[in-house]
Order: C-alpha cells, then sequence, then structure tokens
C-alpha cells in the first residue's frame, strides 16, 4: 500500500484486519463517581446507552476493523456481569465463536497505567487502548495508518467540542460540563512539515490567565506551532509495544491520559532524556529522523535507574539506537470533525450521549453511526416488537423502546430511552428521559430529564424535573422535586 501525507483514511478493502498487528485493550474498569447514583449498583461498563451497555461501543468500534482477541480489564466483583454482557453483544454481531475475549479482573480501583503494567507479559505488539467511558466512530483503520507511516510512539484521535445551542444560559451551562468533567485541552501541532504531529497538551482546567510556557529549544527545532483550545481527546491511543516497559521503569505513572500520553509528548527532541530510555527500543525499529539539534535545556527530569541498562552490550545497543535515531519518540494524532466522540464522564454526558445515539435527523453533526439494537419503527423510534404500547399513546420519534416494556393510554414520549420490561401507566409525559430496565412509572407523572435507574418505582402524580431516582428507590405520590436524587430506603418495606 502507498500511503500519502493527505490521504490518511483507510479502505477497510485493502487492509482487512489488524488482528495480528496490535492487541487491543478495553479499560472498562472505571466507576465513575461522577455518575452517582448510576454506578452505585452497576459497573460503568453496562450502563444503558439507547438500551445498549455502554461496553458494546467499543467492542463495535473493534469488531468492525477486524479484531478477534481483545482483553477487557473489569471490576472482579463485576465481572461475571460484564462477561455475560459481552457474550450477548458478540451473539447480536453473529460473531461469537469467531472472537477470543479474555477478561483481567482487578480489585479496587487502579490507575489506567497501572493496569497497563499489569498487561506487560501478555502483550507482544504494539496495541491499541480504549477507555471505558468512551463511545467514538473514529476510524481505527485510520489511527493504524497513521501509526505505521509515522513510526509513532503514540497515535491519538480529538474531536472538536460541539458547538453549544444559542441560548446563553445553555451555552454557560455545556461549558461548565466540559470543563468541569476536564474534557477539554490545549493542544499544539507542528504548523510545519508533519501538521498530525502533536507537540503540547494540557487540560484547559491547568491554563492560568491564557499563558502557555513553550520551550525555546523546542520552538526552534519546529519553527511555529499552532494551538488549539476546542479539542476532546477521544481516549483512544496506539502505543509502540516499548511504552509497556518504560511503564515497567516507571512505576510513579498512574494514569494514561494524564501522565504517560503528556510524558511521551514532551519527551519529543529531547535527546538528553531520550539517551535514558533508548535501550527500551529495539535498535531495529528505529527509523530515520532529523539530526540532533538538541541543546543543554532539552533535559526532562526522569530518574534515571542503572539498573535498566543491562551491561556494556545493552549500553551500546542504546547508543547505536539513539545514533540512528536521536528523535524516536514520535507522538501523532488524528483531528476530527467528521466523527462522532463523547465520553460518559458525567450525568449531563450520559443524557446526550443518550439523545445522540437515539437520534435520527439526517445531518446532525454529532449523528452517531452505532444504532439501538431495536428495529426502527415507522414513526422514527425505534420500538423492540415484544413491547406493548396503547394506540393512543405517541411516541416520538429519537427514542427507544425496549423488549416487554408496557406504556399505557394518552401518554407523550419524547427523545426518551426506556428499557426492558418497564411499565408506564396512563397519563404519563416523559421528555428527554432514561428509564433503565425493570422501573415503573405511574398515572399522571410528569417526569423532564429524568434518569430512574433499574427497579426504580415513580407513582402517581408526581412531577420530577432535571433529577435521578437510584436503583430500587420509590418516590412517593404528589412529589415535585426539581435537581434532586432520590435514594432508596435503607430497608426496604416494599412497593
Amino acid at each position: 500500500r502507498v500511503h500519502g501525507d493527505s490521504t490518511l483514511m483507510a479502505d477497510p478493502a485493502l487492509d482487512p484486519t489488524l488482528r495480528g498487528e496490535f492487541a487491543a485493550i478495553i479499560l472498562a474498569d472505571g466507576k465513575a463517581n461522577a455518575l452517582y447514583p448510576l454506578t452505585e449498583e452497576m459497573p460503568l461498563a453496562l450502563l444503558p446507552v439507547a438500551n445498549r451497555p455502554l461496553i458494546s461501543y467499543q467492542i463495535e468500534s473493534l469488531l468492525k476493523v477486524g479484531f478477534k482477541t481483545m482483553i477487557v480489564v473489569v471490576p472482579r466483583v463485576h465481572m461475571k456481569r460484564v462477561q455475560n454482557a459481552v457474550e450477548t453483544v458478540l451473539l447480536v454481531s453473529e460473531l461469537r465463536d469467531k472472537v477470543s475475549v479474555t477478561y483481567e479482573g482487578i480489585d479496587g480501583e487502579l490507575g489506567s497505567a497501572t493496569v497497563l503494567r499489569g498487561l506487560k507479559d501478555r502483550i507482544k505488539t504494539d496495541f491499541v487502548v480504549i477507555g471505558g467511558d468512551v463511545i467514538c466512530d473514529v476510524s481505527l483503520h485510520r489511527l493504524a495508518d497513521l501509526h505505521r507511516l509515522r513510526n509513532a510512539t503514540l497515535t491519538m484521535a480529538a474531536v472538536r467540542r460541539a458547538a453549544p445551542p444559542p441560548d446563553p444560559a445553555a451555552k454557560k451551562k455545556k461549558a461548565a460540563d466540559d470543563d468541569a468533567a476536564g474534557q477539554t485541552d490545549l493542544m499544539g501541532f507542528e504548523a510545519n512539515g508533519h501538521k498530525d504531529r502533536i507537540m503540547f497538551i494540557a487540560p484547559m482546567e491547568d491554563i492560568e490567565n491564557e499563558t502557555v510556557h513553550v520551550r525555546q529549544s523546542l520552538l526552534r527545532r519546529i519553527q511555529a506551532m499552532t494551538l488549539a483550545r476546542d479539542h476532546i481527546d477521544s481516549h483512544i491511543y496506539f502505543f509502540a509495544r516499548w511504552v509497556l516497559e518504560l511503564l515497567a521503569e516507571r512505576p510513579a505513572i498512574v494514569s494514561v491520559k494524564d501522565e504517560l500520553v503528556p510524558l511521551l509528548i514532551k519527551l519529543q527532541f529531547r535527546p538528553r532524556a531520550l539517551a535514558q530510555i533508548a535501550h527500551l527500543v529495539c535498535a531495529d525499529d528505529a527509523g530515520l529522523d532529523a539530526p540532533n539539534t538538541g541543546r543543554a535545556d532539552d533535559v526532562v527530569p526522569l530518574p534515571y535507574e542503572s539498573q535498566g541498562f543491562a551491561g556494556a552490550a545493552a549500553a551500546a545497543s542504546a547508543a547505536a539506537a539513539v545514533a540512528r535515531d536521536p528523535n524516536f519518540v514520535r507522538c501523532h494524532i488524528v483531528l476530527g470533525g467528521g466523527f462522532y466522540c463523547r465520553r460518559v464522564t458525567s450525568l449531563a454526558e450520559y443524557h446526550a450521549a443518550n439523545r445522540d445515539l437515539a437520534s435520527r435527523e439526517l445531518g446532525a453533526p454529532e449523528r452517531a453511526r452505532f444504532e439501538p439494537y431495536e428495529p426502527l419503527s415507522d414513526k422514527g423510534a425505534f420500538v423492540h416488537l415484544s413491547a406493548g404500547i396503547s394506540p393512543k399513546t405517541q411516541i416520538g420519534p429519537d427514542c427507544c423502546v425496549g423488549k416487554d416494556t408496557q406504556i399505557a393510554d394518552r401518554c407523550a414520549v419524547k427523545k426518551c430511552n426506556i428499557g426492558a420490561h418497564v411499565v408506564v401507566g396512563a397519563n404519563v409525559k416523559l421528555t428527554n428521559c432514561v428509564i433503565m430496565d425493570g422501573a415503573v412509572i405511574r398515572d399522571r407523572t410528569k417526569l423532564t430529564n429524568v434518569i430512574v435507574c433499574p427497579g426504580a418505582v415513580v407513582h402517581e402524580d408526581c412531577d420530577l424535573k432535571d433529577s435521578t431516582v437510584a436503583h430500587g428507590a420509590a418516590v412517593p405520590r404528589n412529589t415535585e422535586a426539581a435537581n434532586a436524587v432520590h435514594k432508596a430506603a435503607a430497608a426496604s418495606s416494599g412497593i
């Protein structure tokens, strides 16, 4: 295949599989405290988005490009439940007998880099890491092509933050949601040469007084850098295999996003720091790059561990690698406006993901290429064939209704995702809600921007706005509330 700088979008027909070249790891171990109480009884991987478990979107992304072996990292306490969900995803994809999924159970909360360090001996190739909170349809072929073409250490993807709604109050809230979730980054790219090379990254919340500090030596090397402040890191990363060896030598690195990725980006064009880790890279894999133009201020404060060099032979091999390619760390990025990406890191983002994935608006800039499992009805909603919906009830487009759900007379449902085995009484109004499996909504209730967790009950004549009903909770009749969390009683006495 011939690659060109201007066309990096791969044709799957030309490169039908990545399965033997890259290992695939899904980090589905996060608890996401910002999603409380949704994740109080349910792991992040199983949160329903458009009536599909969140992990199904990461699995589908890998299946689309031919991955047949995957490692899924999950909390040990939830491993069986996640295994069952993944089995269902594979059955739906009709690839159950062709895909091998290995599960790595962990205890407690471990950093993402700590998890990768524990997998070092099981990974023998370059590898791709996908965050467990990610729904993204960026072409993994495109990332893999760029990774190969540039002989990269790190290849990542970022999407431009969606334009906020025109309403000033909504605009302020959207910006606050993004900043609070720590999603928006300031990124710097090489302005000349390879414009897909990322040279700088920092969370916008860490930028003080709109001031950015960049090394003079870096600017002398690349001459100019383009800064962008409106991109969100997708948390999909391709890494060179030797990065695992770096993690083994740097046990203090805990987070992939917050520590490993910034470190690799900072290591570029710093020859003295690179000399300390050159022994981790096979000299045969080193390509040709620009000559060494480093100066004394190129040094990164990395602790040097002499035991990394196994004698004079290893030191000589490392020196040879540096001589061949003094700038062997290369970090590149695919910038999106043409793909969907959302990270489920807050209740606001969870609402948005459910809305996006059930949307059928043609040309919508955030319309994902993923779809719910339920079939599409002639009215534009995704409705399971076993659902019982009164002919006197209106189900608007951009809705999902799950298996065996019953909706009584004279209800109005707009932009909602309703799970399986849900019971909705008569004269109920639901707008922009997520109603999870087994929930019950009694007669004459009105819910707006509400999440109802599994097994919860909202009794008659309630009016709830911008609220969450926790697992197994019961909201008393005639309750009126906004911006509230309704929790289950300590001792359940039945409904």
